[in-house]
């Protein structure tokens, strides 16, 4: 085993996935399942506490892991499938053996896609303001791709694994794909809901582990649609601190949960469930509607149907309805 820290630059990716610490070690996507999820749930899911756990695999993401083996030269290697598409047996026989060795399965009609897609991603990147010299042939030797570091922390083992890490410039760049669309106004909220700053908060208590100060970490995103435009992306402090926050909650779970080998599920007690804001909002807005239609002498169920009702329809005649009933389709 590693002395601690450790930088290891030849872990290969599947040893990393499995985990290559002495005890079971946290890495970004625990430390987020550790807030989202109940320690339970976490401990089914994870194959280093639970030998029967079994990986998900979804196909939509299989694109944006091939262009992530392109562009930064690691991570799962490819098997490109000679089919037209996953229906037949064949091909689906062919794709769960690829997902079996910890591969990525890629129809030969996808890969010019893929292809397309690493060669926008570092065209792009290299048109940065910020970091595009970073990415010049003659610095590229500087990158670390997918280098493994190793610490402790808070009496646990940690584990993480940048995309691209330059010690002397001591920055870390991960790269993500989406296949919707991004804008700088929507990103804030997209990556909010991706949970990039809880990979910022670990990362950089990665690299602050082993080099003694926090690294700049920047995230570059991509479309995974023509013409597969990219963006550079840097969470503010505030973003950072709160992060750093949610983390240490996350530790102490996990610290706890194998000093004491006990994972809790629900809560055996009745939760009592407040009413939101926004729902009683809502319910006195509706109420107010129902007063002014009662006031204004309007039936409030007959305007609903109105409004809900298709084009040309015409809602049956009530009481004190003054149209003539021929008006009225049965």
């Amino acid at each position: 085993m590693h002395s601690l820290p450790a930088l290891d630059v030849d872990m290969d990716f599947d040893t990393y996935l499995r985990d290559p610490m002495d005890e079971p070690s946290l890495n970004s996507s625990l430390v987020k399942a550790l807030l989202s999820k109940t320690p339970r749930k976490v401990w089914q899911e994870t194959s280093r506490l639970n030998r029967d756990a079994t990986e998900e695999t979804k196909t939509a993401f299989d694109l944006g892991s091939a262009a992530h083996r392109l562009f930064t030269g690691t991570g799962s290697p490819i098997v490109v499938i000679d089919a037209p598409s996953f229906q037949s047996a064949r091909a689906k026989s062919e794709r769960d053996a690829a997902y079996n060795d910890g591969k990525t399965p890629i129809l030969r009609g996808d890969m010019p896609r893929v292809q397309a897609m690493a060669k926008a991603a570092l065209d792009q990147i290299r048109d940065s303001d910020d970091i595009g010299h970073l990415f010049r042939p003659e610095m590229m030797a500087e990158m670390l791709r997918e280098a493994t570091i190793l610490w402790r922390e808070g009496g646990v083992g940690h584990r993480c694994r940048p995309d691209f890490y330059n010690e002397r410039e001591n920055v870390m760049i991960h790269y993500k794909t989406t296949a919707t669309d991004i804008a700088p106004n929507t990103t804030a909220m997209f990556a909010a809901k991706q949970g990039w700053d809880m990979i910022a908060a670990h990362y950089g208590a990665g690299g602050n582990a082993w080099r003694g100060s926090w690294p700049r970490q920047l995230f570059f995103v991509q479309e995974t649609v023509e013409p597969y435009l990219g963006m550079t992306v840097e969470l503010d402090n505030t973003f950072l601190e709160v992060a750093k926050m949610r983390r240490e909650r996350a530790i102490l779970i996990w610290a706890r949960c194998l000093r004491e080998n006990v994972w809790p599920g629900l809560p055996t007690k009745t939760v009592k469930v407040e009413c939101p804001e926004w729902h009683e909002r809502n319910m006195v807005a509706d109420k107010d509607a129902e007063n002014d239609a009662a006031q204004g002498g309007n039936d409030l169920l007959d305007m609903m149907r109105r409004w809900q009702a298709p084009e040309g329809w015409n809602a049956p005649a009530v009481q004190g309805d003054k149209r003539d009933e021929r008006d009225v389709i049965q």
